[in-house]
């Protein structure tokens, strides 16, 4: 078997053939990626990893998953520290490729990147987009609070009706992407008849999870960054935290779950429990009231399939 790291940047990739230790420089882009395929089938590359920059990997991973190569995309944190654990503490692009080699050499067992489908990947960049264009309207409104100066105030007013058309704008889209893939229709519609879960949200948790539905409770809660993960050693019990996991898919549910805890009657209870009798920190309960809704809707959203795979099998003669 052969194994091969990919360092990625904007302008170039640098590859490092683990059982060789050749590495070299392709250019990054179409041409240069075609180049790396045919380099590494002659190598008879069967695993490949590189890190998951957000965008710049995707040309160069896409091209490689479809032809059959096995490409774990990894989290930049875990690259990194998998390298310092193996004795990379050095950072160049040689030096990162080499330690993307060896992990590729290490975990046959890591899932195996599929590359979405183009309507799934342009729906997840709308749901993004829309995220943004949220967060940038919210930041707009709280500065509107402390103008002092009118002009400052016409021009703010104005820009928060610009960035509410947007807004407007994007969800109508998203909608109409939605209504063209029948299952997704129904899958959030399910999660959209759950108190306090809008159909944004829905869409948003499906887009930005698409592991919900399948994954277990435990690693929803992982890739959502919900977990609370132990910090103890000997004797000591240190304090539970969360960590990683995916930032939009938890500002998607944020507001779902504070409106939850409003209207929804069952996580109302559970959070006030927490925060008025038990004594946690409201970010505290509220985090824990938003991992309990993620799994929640992951079970609801897996029996619902399950039992739409039974009705559509064929009967039994």
């Amino acid at each position: 078997m052969s194994f091969v790291g990919i360092d990625v940047s904007k302008m170039e990739l640098v590859l490092l053939h683990w059982e060789t230790q050749a590495s070299w420089n392709a250019a990054q882009n179409p041409q240069g990626w075609a180049e790396v395929l045919a380099r590494l089938k002659e190598l008879g590359v069967v695993r490949v990893a590189l890190e998951a920059t957000g965008s710049y990997e995707r040309g160069i991973a896409d091209l490689l998953a479809r032809a059959g190569i096995h490409v774990l995309r990894l989290n930049p944190r875990m690259a990194r520290d998998l390298a310092k654990g193996l004795g990379y503490l050095a950072k160049t692009d040689r030096v990162d490729a080499k330690a993307l080699a060896e992990i590729a050499s290490m975990l046959p067992r890591h899932p195996r990147w599929e590359p979405p489908t183009q309507a799934d990947d342009e729906l997840r960049h709308l749901v993004e987009w829309r995220l943004d264009l949220v967060e940038t309207c919210t930041q707009e409104k709280n500065r509107l609070q402390i103008a002092a100066s009118k002009f400052v105030v016409r021009s703010i007013t104005l820009l928060i009706k610009q960035l509410d058309k947007a807004i407007e704008k994007v969800e109508k889209e998203i909608k109409g992407r939605v209504k063209a893939q029948p299952e997704l229709q129904l899958d959030a519609e399910l999660l959209d008849a759950e108190k306090g879960i809008g159909w944004i949200t829905a869409i948003s948790l499906l887009v930005l999870l698409p592991e919900i539905g399948s994954a277990t409770r435990g690693q929803i809660s992982l890739l959502a960054g919900l977990a609370p993960l132990a910090d103890d050693s000997g004797e000591r019990k240190g304090k539970r935290h969360i960590r990683g996991g995916r930032k939009t898919a938890r500002t998607a549910l944020y507001m779902a779950t504070v409106s939850a805890t409003t209207h929804n009657p069952e996580i109302s209870a559970f959070y006030h429990r927490l925060k008025d009798v038990k004594g946690k920190e409201p970010k505290v309960a509220l985090t824990a009231a938003m991992r309990k809704i993620l799994v929640r809707l992951n079970a609801k959203l897996r029996d619902a399939r399950e039992e739409r795979r039974r009705e559509n099998s064929p009967k039994a003669a």
